[in-house]
């Protein structure tokens, strides 16, 4: 039998990963790639820009509701290159154990990095629906 959880409920399940983050970090990838539910970390292009690394994810809001949809957001990742400039496609995170989570493909996908545009951030939310 399916339950579900009350608008209460899943604020305390977002407060409760807000008070012990899992250990996700987030990733840029360079392939042409769109993510899906079947897809493992080597489905992935890892980003090798000079000034790339991995990041973990943290300084994650206190969760809000409307709706009947909860939400925490983890603060902004600005990734900056420094040289060897590459096409990025999207993001992906890890958990601890360094396993696919979740991927993202973004919209102006392939973004070129380049002198004149370096810079490239992603803001991850976690949203829950509470019926």
């Amino acid at each position: 039998m399916a339950g579900n959880f009350s608008d209460l409920g899943i604020i305390d399940v977002l407060s409760a990963l807000r008070a012990r983050p899992p250990g996700y970090t987030l990733h840029l990838y360079t392939n042409n790639v769109t993510p899906d539910d079947t897809f493992t970390v080597g489905s992935f292009t890892e980003a090798t820009f000079l000034g790339y690394a991995s990041v973990a994810l943290a300084g994650w809001t206190v969760p809000t509701v409307a709706a009947h949809l909860a939400s925490t957001t983890a603060n902004p990742i600005t990734f900056t290159a420094t040289g060897a400039y590459q096409s990025i496609y999207g993001w992906y995170v890890t958990d601890g154990a360094g396993d696919y989570v979740c991927g993202g493909r973004d919209a102006a996908a392939p973004v070129v990095m380049s002198a004149t545009v370096n810079t490239y951030q992603v803001t991850f939310s976690l949203t829950a629906a509470s019926t």
